[in-house]
């Protein structure tokens, strides 16, 4: 029985039902870890039985990476408390922190994952090189990033790349998210001004570049149980990551046809082996070409999906993948408990804020009933939009006529949330 959780972050927490908080805390005692001055949120502070700020960096992550040291030394006075580290877990669903919460698990025998495993799911290029040689034809042409040669030789080297992987070309950070620093390269001004990126930009990012995919976009969202898939559900996107920070919605559609379903659903079991995943949550987003079928691995994440996902499979399916996840962390037989009901009738979209001073807030013109929880009002200053976690404000659709839902799916790509000036 696990007696003490240590948990690496808050981020996505308070997506928790509190039947999940009420199940562990019967048991087991939560230690929540934050970054020095944040607080904790009020939606899943009755639950926590101690909080423990400590020192963070973002030089190579987005959020503060925690320090390990200062949490290890937590970790040792619970072991010589209960004697054992066999009754402890350490639970993290947050990227920039994943692998400190590994080598910790590693450094005091506490089950769980280890970095080997974590840097499968964490380094894009390792990730496409184990995925490629498990499921043939699946991955883009890429390379690493080679700075120097881009300091060298510019030019000679943005035509070695063109080359190799095509006129249209994508960078981004090796070990990123959330569309932080990634760069669309169209030509080879594009290529040279991705220099000025690297010379204003904090981060410490090591890059990729891979040719530029097209297709529809979809992400799998998985609970990974004892190495098989317990459960998964496909989402079509209306948009990529990058293209919310241009400033178009980035809308998540749950209902497809079952064929295509079936077909995206094998492809990200088997992408999930290759990668030998044994129990958790992951993240994985990929193309599809539905001219001629071909599915393109794009990445996968060992946690839960960001924004509002968690609460949309939570409606739409009743698998609530932070309940899951923590399940995993606590006592993976009540995973045996969660049944799914799929309903198929909604999707929801994360709304781009513009820059400037937002002069008007507009609602789109629908045939399904929505809400929206806006993050922004009129008159507020908004600068350009910087990674997915920037949002005007969130847009939840419902229509039981799955032919109307489909139209205001697509009807949305086209909507502007805001007017700035």
């Amino acid at each position: 029985m696990i007696k003490t959780m240590f948990i690496l972050s808050q981020t996505y927490l308070h997506y928790a039902s509190e039947e999940a908080f009420n199940r562990i805390k019967k048991q087991t005692r939560l230690v929540l870890f934050l970054p020095d001055g944040e607080k904790t949120d009020s939606r899943i502070s009755d639950y926590i039985d101690e909080v423990v700020h400590v020192s963070g960096n973002c030089s190579l992550t987005l959020r503060p990476e925690l320090d390990a040291d200062s949490i290890a030394r937590r970790i040792e006075t619970e072991i010589e408390l209960l004697g054992s580290a066999d009754c402890l877990s350490i639970y993290c669903q947050q990227e920039d922190n994943l692998m400190t919460a590994a080598r910790l698990r590693q450094a005091f025998g506490i089950a769980g994952d280890r970095p080997d495993q974590v840097e499968l799911f964490r380094d894009k290029l390792t990730m496409k090189t184990t995925v490629g040689d498990k499921v043939p034809g699946s991955i883009p042409r890429h390379r690493k990033f080679d700075r120097q040669w881009f300091c060298d030789d510019c030019h000679g080297y943005y035509q070695v790349l063109r080359e190799s992987l095509g006129s249209r070309m994508v960078i981004k950070p090796v070990s990123g998210a959330g569309s932080v620093n990634v760069a669309i390269i169209d030509d080879y001004s594009d290529f040279a001004d991705f220099g000025k990126l690297l010379e204003t930009t904090h981060y410490g990012f090591e890059y990729e570049v891979d040719e530029f995919i097209s297709g529809t976009m979809y992400q799998c969202d998985s609970v990974i149980v004892d190495g098989g898939v317990k459960f998964s559900s496909v989402l079509e996107l209306g948009c990529t990551n990058f293209e919310f920070v241009q400033g178009q919605p980035l809308s998540f559609m749950p209902s497809i046809p079952l064929h295509l379903n079936s077909l995206l659903n094998e492809f990200n079991r088997q992408v999930v082996e290759a990668l030998g995943l044994q129990n958790g949550v992951t993240h994985h987003e990929f193309f599809y070409d539905h001219d001629s079928g071909k599915i393109t691995f794009l990445e996968i994440a060992m946690r839960v999906p960001g924004t509002i996902v968690v609460p949309l499979h939570a409606d739409n399916s009743g698998i609530n993948l932070i309940d899951c996840s923590l399940y995993l962390a606590a006592d993976k037989r009540w995973l045996n408990t969660v049944q799914t009901t799929i309903k198929n009738d909604r999707f929801a979209a994360l709304l781009p804020v513009g820059r400037g001073e937002v002069t008007r807030l507009h609602q789109p013109e629908l045939e399904s009933d929505f809400g929206i929880d806006w993050f922004i009002s009129e008159g507020s200053s908004v600068d350009i939009t910087a990674t997915v976690q920037d949002q005007a404000g969130v847009l939840r659709v419902y229509n039981t006529d799955p032919q109307a839902l489909r139209r205001d799916f697509k009807r949305l790509q086209h909507f502007t949330a805001t007017t700035c000036r």
